[in-house]
Formats: structure tokens, sequence, C-alpha cells
């Protein structure tokens, strides 16, 4: 879903949100990372840890998408 934002944002020509998008969740991947040293499937841009809660099932370690997301927008 942040891969479509990102790109949709972008599309349209919304570069500055489309920039902030990707800006609030890599800093809560990497907010993740150095808490817990492992990346995750879910974050919240929200929370001042960038740690998700709730859903449907508790919250995986390395989820693939969520990781080839991350190198994505980082690249």
């Amino acid at each position: 879903m942040q891969w479509i934002a990102y790109k949709g944002l972008q599309n349209f020509g919304f570069d500055e949100l489309a920039k902030q998008v990707k800006t609030n969740w890599t800093t809560a991947n990497l907010k993740v990372y150095a808490n817990t040293g492992k990346m995750t499937e879910k974050y919240d841009v929200f929370n001042k840890d960038g740690e998700a809660s709730g859903g449907e099932y508790p919250n995986q370690d390395g989820f693939g998408w969520t990781n080839g997301v991350f190198l994505a927008l980082t690249d």
C-alpha cells in the first residue's frame, strides 16, 4: 500500500506529499529496526517508536514485501 500511494502521488505530480509518505514510512522502519534488530510486516507512522499493533494477527518478523518496498524506497 505504501508503494502504491507513493507512486500514485508521484504520477499525479504530488511529489512533496509522495516524499512525505516515503519519509514517514521508512523512518518508522528504521526506528523499529534500531529498537528490535528486525524488520517487521506492519508499521505505525503515528507511533513515536514506529511499532504497529492490532490487526487480524500479530505483527510478523522479516516480511518479504516490507523488505522489498523499503529497499525500493531507499534505493
